[in-house]
């Protein structure tokens, strides 16, 4: 019986599909042995779709955007100290989460009990903030049949270096999209309604229009893609093209299947990756997807063009994209945009002040 057997860690990315669940389960042990994959990338890059397509694998349980690391927890403080209350807040914060989606905050007497029953079956060395974060997510994947974990936060990027040592089995795809896309997508993302298929309130509606400007989103994607051009090279590090993802997405899940040491499975490019019943559908998912077309040319303005090729043109290339009209016109075509610029950031500082100081730090 080979369930006693105990594998190292650097196999284990290639070599899952070689475990059944009752040898993985004993191997596994510890919450740190959780199989995680993190996909990043800058906001309405298309990572929602990525997900949705390994979610369908029947291996892989897909997680919301927790957005737990950086905002709930800081990975690079040692987590001790804390208190066992303080962690079974944690894992109700992460199951609620999960089941309401990121606009959604409000923790239940239901989540708590069900986060200090998780805490309360965890060895001392798990009693930690990335103890507890691994040991919510496999437990949850193994309610639901899976053994693998996709977790979505954008910003995770950031911490990439830290979750590789914290988590042995943990993968970081890093999903990279046209930034004139994205811009283009962030920007009719308040008036669509929706992200990815889900309603958003009001509230969500107006910070998505007031986080809106060309100036900061170019940014966020520069300093994105800095990140993980730092990360090429690393074993557990993936870089993917959104639009390779659009125009063959069979070639990339059987190479993302290869990756993790899983078969590929038919149903990963059937499911729909933008959403079902949405009113704004067809005009949700022309907008995403640059398989049919650059939308981009005609959502965005002249200054919005320019302001993102001027921005991020130090890497365009790196990624396969090109200017188009940068250099053709004078700074004057700009100012939209320049003057524009403060009075986004004195909105967006109103109506989102953490998250608003969070990104202007990072960028």
């Amino acid at each position: 019986m080979q369930s006693q057997q105990r594998v190292p860690h650097t196999a284990t990315i290639y070599h899952l599909n070689q475990w059944d669940r009752e040898t993985l389960g004993a191997w596994c042990a510890s919450a740190y042995s959780t199989p995680l994959i993190f996909v990043t990338g800058v906001p309405d890059a298309g990572a929602r779709s990525l997900v949705r397509m390994l979610g369908a694998h029947s291996a892989i349980k897909a997680f919301e955007e927790l957005n737990y690391f950086g905002n709930r927890w800081d990975p690079r403080d040692k987590g001790t100290g804390i208190s066992e209350n303080e962690l079974s807040e944690i894992a109700a914060f992460l199951v609620a989460r999960q089941n309401l989606g990121l606009w959604g905050n409000q923790v239940t007497s239901v989540e708590r009990s069900w986060g200090r029953r998780l805490v309360q079956g965890l060895a001392m060395e798990e009693r930690s903030p990335a103890g507890v974060f691994a040991a919510c997510l496999r437990r949850l994947s193994e309610d639901a049949g899976k053994i693998w974990a996709c977790e979505q936060t954008p910003g995770n990027i950031f911490f990439a270096r830290r979750l590789f040592e914290l988590y042995p089995n943990a993968v970081v795809v890093h999903l990279v999209r046209d930034p004139r896309a994205v811009l283009a997508s962030y920007k009719d993302a308040w008036r669509l309604g929706q992200i990815g298929g889900n309603q958003l309130s009001l509230t969500a509606r107006l910070r998505k229009r007031v986080n809106y400007h060309p100036i900061t989103i170019s940014k966020a994607w520069m300093r994105f893609a800095e990140e993980s051009v730092r990360l090429v090279g690393h074993s557990r590090f993936r870089i993917l093209r959104y639009e390779e993802l659009t125009s063959n997405p069979r070639v990339v899940a059987e190479r993302l299947c290869k990756a993790l040491g899983l078969s590929f499975e038919p149903q990963m490019i059937e499911t729909p990756r933008w959403g079902k019943n949405v009113a704004c559908e067809e005009e949700a998912q022309a907008t995403r997807d640059e398989g049919q077309g650059s939308t981009w040319r005609d959502t965005l303005t002249r200054s919005e063009k320019l302001i993102c090729e001027g921005i991020t043109h130090g890497l365009l290339g790196r990624f396969g994209y090109s200017p188009e009209l940068l250099g053709s016109y004078g700074v004057s075509a700009t100012l939209p945009s320049l003057l524009s610029y403060p009075l986004h950031l004195m909105g967006a500082m109103t109506m989102n002040p953490r998250r608003t100081w969070s990104r202007l730090r990072r960028i």
